[in-house]
């Protein structure tokens, strides 16, 4: 966020803030901690409410879904976007490279001739194709048996809240019943899928008053959704 604000020209305010949700590590109920998994970070709902509030308001910002399919078209609606005077910042799933978290990274530049884009945090160059990919997930969250394990067998209470909403429809509890009879998790990496907060896209922060703040309005949903 910082880094998209001093971009755009916009001091960041001392009585701003953007919403960051730990995970829970120290508790023993088995569900509180896959909660907290699942909410645990900064959303592209918190980021489009931290743009508003770091900038005191000189700034608005929109978040533009992707997933579960990579989005085409990335590099030329970026390159767009950036000419308008927008400041871009990828929501992405790091998970399927095997790591243990989603991860947000701000947008520097593209270069729609080489299909290749820059990204900070860390700075690179990649293809449009490899973020692509990353943009390309279903909302979900992979954790470590050994993460599950230690805080089995869960409660009556535990299992009933994993046998609702979401977390039915992914069977969270049935795929903990397998992986205590000692079967290999569903997910990949030997890792249970739960359901994640997190959604795969591109949250776009523009000065208010902008050409840019106007196409957020304009654009709806944006190029991936209908």
């Amino acid at each position: 966020m910082s880094t998209q604000l001093a971009a755009l020209g916009v001091r960041e305010s001392p009585q701003g803030e953007v919403v960051v949700r730990a995970r829970d590590y120290h508790t023993r109920s088995l569900y509180t901690y896959l909660n907290s998994r699942s909410k645990a970070g900064c959303t592209a709902d918190d980021l489009v409410s931290g743009a508003g509030s770091l900038s005191a308001g000189a700034c608005v910002a929109a978040f533009f879904p992707t997933g579960p399919s990579p989005p085409s078209g990335l590099c030329a609606w970026l390159a767009e976007m950036l000419a308008l005077g927008a400041a871009p910042i990828a929501t992405i799933n790091t998970q399927l490279d095997g790591a243990d978290y989603w991860h947000h990274q701000a947008v520097l530049g593209v270069f729609p001739q080489k299909r290749r884009i820059m990204l900070a945090n860390p700075c690179e160059e990649v293809d449009e194709a490899e973020l692509a990919r990353l943009l390309g997930s279903s909302s979900e969250m992979l954790i470590y048996r050994s993460d599950v394990l230690q805080r089995c067998p869960p409660s009556a209470a535990d299992v009933k809240a994993m046998r609702e909403g979401r977390w039915a429809a992914l069977q969270v509890a049935e795929q903990i019943e397998e992986v205590m009879a000692g079967g290999v998790a569903r997910g990949d990496g030997d890792r249970v899928v739960i359901p994640a907060s997190y959604t795969p896209g591109i949250t776009l922060i523009a000065k208010v008053g902008s050409e840019a703040a106007t196409q957020l309005r304009a654009i709806g949903l944006g190029p991936w959704r209908t």
